[in-house]
C-alpha cells in the first residue's frame, strides 16, 4: 500500500525541512525520473514548485539545452545566477514556441496554496493539445492537491510527487490529467489513508482444498429489481458475478412479475420470486425468510425504485438477519429516509456502496461539499454509523471509520449502466466466504476496476458494457491469486 496524506500534512513537513537541501533533493528526484534530451522548457512560478524547477535547470544545463519561462517576477539574484550559468530566461506569455522543445517541466502554479489560476490559459491549451512530454513538479499546475479538482490544469505525461502522495493525485479529475505518477519519499509521515495495490489483495484468495463443496464458500442472496428495472439485477448476476468472485451459490430474489424475464439470463444461480404489487416487491415475512435462508451475505436495493414496502423489508432484515449486508442504489435511497440507527446497531456489518448523489442523500451533506473533501466525510460517516462506506468514483474512497483505502482502478468506459451493480455482485461474492473488513470491501472495488480496464482494452471505452467487465473478473482474480 502507498501512503496518501492531506496537503496540510505535507506543508507541515516541508516547513521543518532545510529549504536549500529540499530544493537539491527534489531537483535530483526530477532529474532521475525522466530521460531529458535535446531542448527542454521549464515553466516556473515564483513558488516552491518554480524554485525546484529552477534548481533542476542548473543540473540539466550540462545534459541538454534549457530555456526558463518565468510566469511571475523573480528575485534578480536568481535571474542573474541563471544567466551566468548560460541558461536562457524568457517571460511566459501567450506566444509559446512549443515546437522548439522535446519536453516541458511544469513548475508553474503553486500546489501548496492556489488553484484555478486562469493565467496562461492559452499557453496551457497549447501544451495540452500537443504530443510533447510534460513532467509536472509534485502535482500538475491547476490541480487541487486535496481533492483532484480544478480548472486550467496542465496535463502531464509524468507527475513526480515529492514527499508523499496527496489525495488530489488520485481523486476526481486527476486521471484525466496525470498519465503516470511516481513518488519520491522525502520523510516519514503518519497517515490513515492508503492507496490499495494488487498485492495487497492476495490474502483474499487462499488456495482451495479438494475436500470442500459449494456450501464451503457461502451463499449470496441478491434482492432487487422491479418492472421498470429488470436489467440492473441481471447485470449484478450476469455470468454469476458473485460466483465468479468465489461464492459457492447465488440466489437471485426478484418480484414475481419479472421472474420470467430474468430466468433465461441465469445459469448456475437459483431464483426466488417474491410477492409484488404494481411490479414492486411487497413485505412478506415468510418470503423474506426464504430469500435469506442459509445465505452468508446479502446484496439489496439494485433496481428497486421507490416504495413504502421497502421500508418494511429493510426494517425486518436489519432486525432479523445476522450476516453482512451490502446496500446499494435504491436501497441506500430508502435507508436515507429511515432511522440510521438501524445501520449503527446492526448485529453484523453493513456495507454501503453509494455514488456521490446517494451518499449526499444518506449523509444529508451537499454533494459539492463532499466532493471537495470525500476522504473526510466518508470516514466520518463510517465511524458514526459503525459501517463500511464505499463511495464510488473515478477513484473509490472506502472507509471503516478508522482507516481509508483509495482504489484508483477503473476507466472512463465504466461510466455506463450496470457497472455499480457488477461491483455489488463481486462484493457479495467476496463477503460470502471472507471476513467483512476494509480490505475485503476494497478488494471488490479493485477487482471491478481492473476487470473494467481489461474490458476496455478489448472493446474500447465507447462500446464497453458492464457485461464486458463481468467476463474479465476471472482473469483479474487469477492475477490476484496467492500463487502469482
Amino acid at each position: 500500500m502507498k501512503r496518501v496524506i492531506s496537503n496540510d500534512n505535507i506543508i507541515n513537513n516541508i516547513n521543518h525541512c532545510d529549504f536549500n537541501k529540499l530544493l537539491d533533493v527534489c531537483s535530483d528526484a526530477l532529474l532521475e525520473s525522466y530521460n531529458y534530451s535535446d531542448k527542454v522548457a521549464l515553466l516556473c512560478g515564483n513558488n516552491i514548485k518554480g524554485l525546484i524547477a529552477l534548481a533542476l535547470a542548473f543540473k540539466l544545463k550540462d545534459i541538454c539545452e534549457c530555456d526558463i519561462y518565468l510566469g511571475e517576477e523573480f528575485n534578480h539574484i536568481i535571474i542573474d545566477n541563471c544567466e551566468r550559468k548560460g541558461i536562457s530566461i524568457r517571460k511566459l506569455n501567450e506566444y509559446f514556441p512549443i515546437e522548439e522543445y522535446r519536453s516541458i517541466v511544469d513548475g508553474l502554479f503553486d500546489s501548496y496554496s492556489t488553484y484555478n489560476d486562469y493565467r496562461f490559459e492559452k499557453v496551457i491549451k497549447i501544451i495540452n493539445n500537443s504530443n510533447i512530454d510534460v513532467i509536472s513538479v509534485d502535482i500538475n499546475s491547476g490541480l487541487n492537491p486535496n481533492n483532484g479538482l480544478g480548472k486550467n490544469i496542465i496535463k502531464s505525461s509524468l507527475t513526480v510527487s515529492l514527499g508523499c502522495f496527496r489525495y488530489g493525485h488520485f481523486l476526481n479529475m486527476s486521471k484525466d490529467y496525470i498519465n503516470k505518477i511516481v513518488n519520491y519519499r522525502l520523510f516519514d509521515v503518519e497517515t490513515d489513508t492508503f492507496l490499495l495495490e494488487i498485492d495487497d489483495c492476495k490474502s483474499i484468495f487462499n488456495n482451495r482444498v479438494n475436500y470442500s463443496n459449494k456450501y464451503s464458500y457461502g451463499l449470496v442472496s441478491i434482492i432487487g429489481g422491479s418492472n421498470n428495472y429488470t436489467g440492473s439485477v441481471k447485470l449484478c448476476n450476469m455470468a454469476t458475478a458473485s460466483m465468479r468472485s468465489g461464492s459457492g451459490l447465488t440466489r437471485l430474489c426478484v418480484p414475481n412479475t419479472i421472474g420470467n424475464a430474468i430466468l433465461p439470463n441465469i445459469l448456475e444461480a437459483t431464483m426466488c420470486v417474491m410477492p409484488s404489487r404494481d411490479g414492486k416487491m411487497i413485505f412478506s415475512k415468510e418470503d423474506i425468510d426464504k430469500a435469506l435462508d442459509k445465505s452468508t451475505s446479502l446484496v439489496i436495493g439494485m433496481g428497486w425504485g421507490k416504495s413504502e414496502e421497502y421500508i418494511k423489508i429493510l426494517e425486518y432484515i436489519f432486525n432479523n438477519y445476522t450476516r453482512p449486508i451490502i446496500v446499494d442504489a435504491d436501497g441506500i435511497n430508502m435507508l436515507s429516509e429511515m432511522d440510521l440507527n438501524l445501520i449503527k446497531n446492526y448485529k453484523d456489518k453493513v456495507v454501503l456502496t453509494p455514488h456521490l448523489r446517494e451518499f449526499s442523500r444518506i449523509s444529508k451533506i451537499d454533494g459539492h461539499i463532499i466532493i471537495n473533501n470525500p476522504v473526510k466525510y466518508v470516514k466520518e460517516f463510517a465511524r458514526e454509523y459503525n459501517c463500511i462506506v464505499l463511495l464510488k468514483g473515478s477513484t473509490s474512497v472506502i472507509s471503516d471509520g478508522e482507516k481509508v483505502y483509495l482504489v484508483n482502478r477503473g476507466c472512463s468506459g465504466m461510466a455506463t449502466a450496470g457497472s455499480g451493480d457488477v461491483l455489488s455482485g463481486i462484493l457479495g461474492g467476496l463477503l460470502a466466504y471472507n471476513e467483512v473488513n476494509l480490505l475485503t470491501v476494497s478488494a471488490a472495488a479493485y477487482i471491478n476496476g481492473l476487470a473494467g480496464e481489461e474490458a476496455e482494452k478489448e472493446v474500447g471505452n465507447v462500446s464497453l458494457m458492464a457485461s464486458d467487465t463481468v467476463r474479465h473478473i476471472p482473469d483479474v482474480i487469477k492475477k490476484m491469486s496467492i500463487d502469482n
